[in-house]
C-alpha cells in the first residue's frame, strides 16, 4: 500500500511540475510575441508536441464537429490545404500560433514570404529543431 501511495505521489508531482512548466513557457511565449505586435492564437500544445503528431490523424474526424469559429482546425497536418485562406482572411496574412512549446508562424501572403525570403538574417530559422537531418557515411 505504502508503494501504491508512493507512486500516486510521485505522479501528481510529475504532473504538477510538468503543468507549471508549460503555463510559464505558455505566458512567457505569449510575451516574445505581444513585443512583435503580430496577431497570434493561443494553442495548449506545440504542432510538433508527440502526443499530437500520435494523435493528430485519429482525431481528424472529431475536428469536423467543431464549430466553424474555432482555431482549433489549426492542429490538422496541412491545414492550410483544408482551409486554404480561411484562416489568414479572419487574422491577417501573418498569423502566429502561440503555444507551451515555442511559437510557429505562419505567413499567407507572397509579398510577406519575399520579403523573409530576402532578408534571411533579420528573419533566422530554429536550426536546433533540424537537428543532423544526414550525415556522411564515415570511411
Amino acid at each position: 500500500m505504502g508503494a501504491l501511495l508512493l507512486l500516486v505521489v510521485c505522479f501528481g508531482a510529475a504532473i504538477t511540475a510538468y503543468t507549471l512548466s508549460s503555463i510559464i513557457h505558455l505566458l512567457h511565449n505569449i510575451w516574445e510575441v505581444r513585443r512583435c505586435g503580430l496577431p497570434y492564437i493561443i494553442l495548449p500544445w506545440h504542432e510538433m508536441n508527440l502526443f499530437h503528431i500520435l494523435t493528430c490523424n485519429l482525431n481528424r474526424g472529431l475536428w469536423k464537429y467543431l464549430p466553424k469559429w474555432t482555431y482549433l482546425k489549426i492542429f490538422w497536418r496541412d491545414w492550410c490545404h483544408h482551409t486554404k485562406f480561411e484562416l489568414f482572411e479572419k487574422y491577417g496574412d501573418v498569423i502566429c500560433a502561440v503555444s507551451p512549446g515555442g511559437v510557429t508562424v505562419y505567413v499567407g501572403s507572397v509579398e510577406v514570404a519575399r520579403q523573409m525570403f530576402e532578408r534571411r538574417s533579420d528573419f533566422p530559422k530554429a536550426t536546433k529543431v533540424y537537428g543532423e537531418l544526414w550525415t556522411p557515411p564515415s570511411e
